[in-house]
């Protein structure tokens, strides 16, 4: 959240007459992935501030197969089909960037791969899974 423009929220949240200062108030920040600078900037807001981390930073899990396909912007759905009828039944997590590209994903590959039984369902923070 910090790098995508709401620092300022947070500083008026933080900032607030009514928050307790800082030594006082509990602040547990979470991200998979934290940068550097991130976490510079969220330790201005905590008090003897601890970075925990799981797993190997920067790391993925050797039990997970990533793939990246690099195309051109109108070739995207077809290579997105292409890679879901080659995967078939494979558990298969798609990650985009907002809500609206992920209803979209979802609606697109129904009507494009259900005759073959492949279906996406878009999940968001909005979802209860």
């Amino acid at each position: 959240m910090l790098d995508m423009g709401f620092g300022p929220n947070v500083e008026k949240i933080v900032n607030h007459p009514t928050m307790h200062p800082k030594g006082i108030r509990r602040v547990c920040m979470f991200s998979a992935t934290f940068p550097d600078e991130m976490q510079a900037l969220a330790a201005t807001h905590m008090e003897d501030y601890i970075f925990v981390t799981t797993g190997i930073v920067g790391g993925t899990n050797p039990g997970v197969e990533q793939l990246f396909f690099q195309c051109s912007k109108r070739d995207k759905r077809a290579k997105l089909i292409e890679v879901l009828q080659d995967l078939g039944g494979a558990k298969t997590i798609l990650f985009v960037n907002s809500k609206k590209t992920a209803d979209f994903v979802a609606a697109f590959s129904c009507n494009n791969t259900s005759d073959r039984g492949i279906c996406l369902q878009s999940t968001h923070e909005s979802c209860k899974v």
